[in-house]
């Protein structure tokens, strides 16, 4: 409802300051004003303001209870009588109370990104180092695998040639010896799980090769005749060839070396039985060629030359004649 009121304006002012406390000494001018008042409202921070005196307008100026709107922002509004003044104080801040609430900030953020780091960093240490760890395992692995081949080979030839001339029927299960036995000959309690589980592999895998091949005696004969030819006649070449720069008279067998040598040079002893005399049958050959090549090595050479010169030196002499008489 809108109205109109005649008010003193000293009364109105001491009012708005101070509520309805006025002080015993409070003196003033009197002062007809016409107030306009309209059911205004104050909202602070959206919230409804409750007030001890109704706002209200004169002349288009709004009038609000000072002490409350100040209070309700938190300043403190002190009305000094005996100077006629108005105390405004804004709210100040407890720098303590903001240090404190900081470092209270500050740890509870610190707790969470130390405990999301360590997850964090958890998950990723666990992921690297599995990975890291797979790949030492396949290693190990392999390199097990490789030396257990190398041994459960001859041993399978061993135990196969040992078999096949006792005349017994083929059985490298049999023959070939337990994990336990394995890993008790090799010492393989000094290795890591890895390497003991890939030797094991490696080793049972190539006996049974090993074992099979023994009973196949011609083509393990061949297969070493064939190697110790090759290996021979590399021996052989060099000797003939330093005997020929030397001036030495043809003599394959001059430096030819004794079997015990090629044995131990080329480990014949881990061999099968049937290898290793078809490699020192094979190599004996190979080092006779061998050495006849490398001997007559510069003698082929210059044969070679002249028998080329020949040819072409006849051919040329054909061809001459040929154009002279059509010419």
């Amino acid at each position: 409802m809108r109205k109109s009121l005649n008010i003193l304006l000293l009364i109105v002012l001491m009012v708005s300051l101070l509520g309805n406390f006025l002080p015993a000494d409070a003196a003033g001018v009197t002062r007809s004003i016409k107030a306009v008042f309209s059911n205004i409202k104050i909202f602070v921070d959206g919230k409804a303001l409750e007030t001890s005196q109704e706002p209200f307008i004169i002349q288009g100026t709004t009038f609000v209870p000072l002490r409350d709107l100040g209070e309700a922002i938190g300043a403190q509004v002190h009305w000094d009588g005996a100077n006629n003044t108005i105390q405004i104080a804004r709210p100040q801040a407890d720098q303590n109370a903001i240090d404190a609430a900081y470092q209270k900030g500050y740890s509870e953020g610190f707790a969470v990104g130390q405990q999301y780091g360590e997850q964090i960093g958890y998950q990723k240490g666990l992921t690297e180092g599995q990975a890291k760890r797979a790949e030492t395992a396949k290693k190990d692995y392999e390199k097990g695998y490789e030396d257990g081949s190398n041994k459960g080979y001859s041993e399978g030839i061993k135990a196969g040639e040992k078999d096949f001339s006792r005349g017994r029927k083929e059985d490298w299960r049999g023959a070939c010896p337990s994990d336990k036995s394995i890993a008790s000959s090799y010492n393989l309690s000094k290795y890591s799980a890895d390497y003991r589980e890939g030797f094991l592999a490696g080793f049972t895998d190539s006996f049974k090769t090993g074992y099979q091949d023994a009973y196949d005696q011609d083509a393990l004969y061949e297969d070493g005749e064939a190697d110790g030819y090759d290996d021979g006649y590399d021996d052989g070449y060099s000797a003939g060839e330093n005997d020929r720069k030397r001036g030495r008279n043809y003599y394959w067998n001059r430096d030819y070396p004794k079997e015990s040598k090629i044995v131990d040079s080329y480990y014949l002893d881990e061999e099968s039985k049937y290898y290793k005399e078809g490699f020192l049958a094979g190599y004996k050959r190979g080092y006779q060629d061998g050495y006849y090549d490398g001997y007559y090595e510069e003698g082929r050479e210059e044969d070679a030359y002249w028998e080329g010169y020949d040819e072409g030196y006849d051919a040329g002499k054909l061809a001459g004649e040929y154009d002279r008489w059509k010419g």
